[in-house]
């Protein structure tokens, strides 16, 4: 089998959830900036958090799962 076209490989493309969390500053410019970019090659849904705390209720992650 050859190499999977385009078409094919954003259709199979399977994006890992990840969490960010950084100080305001250098870094959550950059962060800004690769966002805007990766949304215009992909669909996908990107939140940015200010804290891991906001991140952990958007996930819904409990503090007794981290303990």
């Amino acid at each position: 089998m050859g190499e999977p076209k385009e078409v094919e490989r954003v259709r199979t493309a399977i994006l890992p959830v990840g969490v960010i969390v950084c100080h305001p500053g250098l870094t959550q410019a950059v962060i800004d900036l690769w966002i805007t970019q990766a949304q215009k090659r992909v669909a996908f849904d990107m939140r940015l958090f200010n804290t891991l705390e906001e991140a952990e209720a958007w996930l819904g992650v409990g503090e007794a799962m981290l303990a």
